[in-house]
């Protein structure tokens, strides 16, 4: 992966897009990482890798529930009468 200065990438701008084409291209500004250029087909790629690894699932959500072991205290509700509860159906 070839490291460009800004400066550089400023000046040879239709080369660092064809090497991007190739292999992902840093561009530093004073020492520091400044931007990746990267290919279309690889952006894509990357965003649609992310968008899949935030997707939390409802089977997920449960499994997480159930590593709580009891965790959560249910207090029963006294405000009014329970029919599932109560077993008056």
């Amino acid at each position: 992966m070839k490291r460009w200065t800004v400066g550089e990438a400023r000046a040879k701008l239709p080369e660092l897009f064809k090497a991007a084409g190739r292999e992902p291209q840093r561009v530093f500004r004073r020492r520091e990482a400044a931007a990746v250029v990267v290919s279309p087909r690889e952006f894509e790629e990357l965003s649609a890798l992310k968008i899949a690894s935030c997707q939390e699932t409802l089977s997920d959500a449960f499994a997480e529930l159930r590593e709580l072991d009891g965790g959560l205290e249910l207090v029963p509700r006294r405000d009014r009468k329970n029919g599932f509860a109560d077993g008056d159906r």
